[in-house]
């Protein structure tokens, strides 16, 4: 993905297979498993709200090879956070 340049976006993979991860948070993120994202170079989280669940997805040390896009660094869920019902 070259040389960092700032303000540049690189592709990031998002993947929700995690141990114990709650089905509540699994049902109302599942669209995101597999989803690739922009996600500014050097950062190593990406957060993202729906409803009254927040969730923080971080860098987890992998490089994967996806769908033919190439290598891309995986990030998975690190926090979750809901509010009231």
């Amino acid at each position: 993905m070259g040389e960092s340049v700032a303000g540049r976006a690189e592709k990031k993979l998002i993947l929700l297979d995690v141990p114990d991860l709650p089905e509540e948070h699994y049902q109302e993120f599942r669209d995101l498993h597999g989803s690739i994202k922009e996600v500014p170079v050097n950062q190593n989280h990406w957060t993202t709200e729906r409803g009254r669940y927040k969730v923080t997805f971080a860098f987890s040390g992998i490089r994967e090879t996806w769908g033919g896009v190439g290598d891309l660094d995986v990030y998975r869920p690190s926090a979750w956070v809901h509010g009231p019902r």
